[in-house]
């Protein structure tokens, strides 16, 4: 383990990171028709602009932890967009 506490035996190949993005962008999206928002509604609401927007739901960017938090506030299963599993499964 480093000094984060993480073990670095875990690190994902940048084949899998990439596949990590784009599910997880795709979630992005499907959260965003299941609640109603378009594109421009949900930037605004969480204060970040399209094209960032656009590089998280394309996979060409992750989003962080403050974001994340922001988007559970919207309604988002923050569960479902980083795992796959919708908090039903539970």
């Amino acid at each position: 383990m480093d000094k984060t506490g993480c073990d670095d035996s875990i690190s994902l190949r940048s084949g899998e990171r990439q596949r990590l993005r784009d599910q997880i962008g795709g979630r992005l999206r499907r959260e965003c028709v299941r609640l109603g928002f378009t594109v421009d509604e949900v930037t605004a609401r969480v204060g970040c602009s399209r094209r960032t927007w656009q590089y998280y739901e394309t996979g060409a960017s992750m989003p962080n932890a403050d974001l994340l938090s922001l988007l559970d506030g919207l309604g988002f299963d923050i569960l479902y967009v980083i795992t796959g599993r919708g908090r039903e499964a539970l």
